[in-house]
C-alpha cells in the first residue's frame, strides 16, 4: 500500500481548490450570461399569475390533453424547482436558455420603464404570458438540437394556450401572419432545417404535421 506523502497531499488539496475555483468561476460567467433579473416582489407577482394561467388552462379542453397536460406539468416542475424567471432586455415574449456549467432556465420577459432607483417592472398581459410559457415548455422538454419542426411546436403551443385562455377558435393550420406555421417559421428561421424524426410534444406526427401546416 502506498503512503502518501505530505508533499503530495499537499499537491491534491492544491488542484482540488484551483478545481473548484475553476468551476465557481464558470459558474458566475453563465450566471452573467443571463438578462437581468426582476425585483424577487416582481417575480413573486409572475409566479402567482402563471400559477392562475395554469389553473385556468387546465379547464379547458386544450388543458385537459395529453399535450396540454404535459406542456402544464413541465412548466409546474420549472416553477417548483425556481428555474422559471421573469427577467427584462430578454429581446423576445420569452426564451429558454440552456446554460453551460449552470442551471437550465425559462425566461418571461417583463416591461421595464425608468432607470436606476425609478426603476418600474410591468408584467405583460395573460396571454402574453400564456403564449410565452407554453412556447418555452416545448423548447424545455426537447432540447436535443433545434430545428424547424420544434419551432413549429413551440409556436403552436403558444396559439393553443392563448386561445384556450381567451376562448379564440384556431384554424387549421394554425397561422402566424396570416401565413401557416410551417411556412412562417421556414421564411424566418433560415438558419433551422427540418427533422424527420422530431417528436411533437403530446401529439402524433400527423396531427402535428396538420395543425403546422406541413
Amino acid at each position: 500500500m502506498k503512503i502518501l506523502t505530505t508533499h503530495s497531499i499537499w499537491r491534491i488539496v492544491l488542484l482540488l481548490a484551483v478545481g473548484a475555483a475553476v468551476g465557481l468561476w464558470l459558474i458566475g460567467q453563465s450566471a452573467r450570461r443571463l438578462p437581468p433579473r426582476v425585483p424577487d416582489a416582481t417575480q413573486q407577482k409572475g409566479i402567482e399569475r402563471l400559477n392562475d394561467i395554469l389553473a385556468r388552462i387546465a379547464a379547458t379542453p386544450f388543458g385537459r390533453s395529453a399535450r396540454g397536460q404535459e406542456l402544464r406539468t413541465e412548466l409546474e416542475t420549472l416553477i417548483a424547482s425556481g428555474q422559471l424567471l421573469f427577467v427584462t432586455n430578454l429581446g423576445a415574449e420569452g426564451k429558454y436558455m440552456e446554460v453551460p456549467f449552470g442551471t437550465d432556465v425559462l425566461c418571461i420577459d417583463v416591461f421595464r420603464f425608468g432607470r436606476d432607483d425609478a426603476t418600474e417592472c410591468v408584467l405583460p398581459n395573460d396571454d402574453q404570458i400564456a403564449r410565452a410559457a407554453f412556447h418555452e415548455a416545448v423548447h424545455s422538454l426537447r432540447t436535443d438540437g433545434h430545428c424547424i419542426d420544434e419551432e413549429c411546436d413551440g409556436m403552436v403551443a403558444a396559439f393553443q394556450a392563448d386561445a384556450a385562455l381567451t376562448g379564440k377558435t384556431l384554424p387549421t393550420p394554425v397561422l402566424a401572419d396570416d401565413q401557416p406555421i410551417a411556412q412562417y417559421v421556414t421564411e424566418h428561421y433560415t438558419d433551422l432545417e427540418r427533422d424527420a424524426g422530431y417528436r411533437p410534444v403530446g401529439l402524433s406526427r400527423e396531427e402535428f404535421d396538420r395543425l403546422a401546416g406541413f
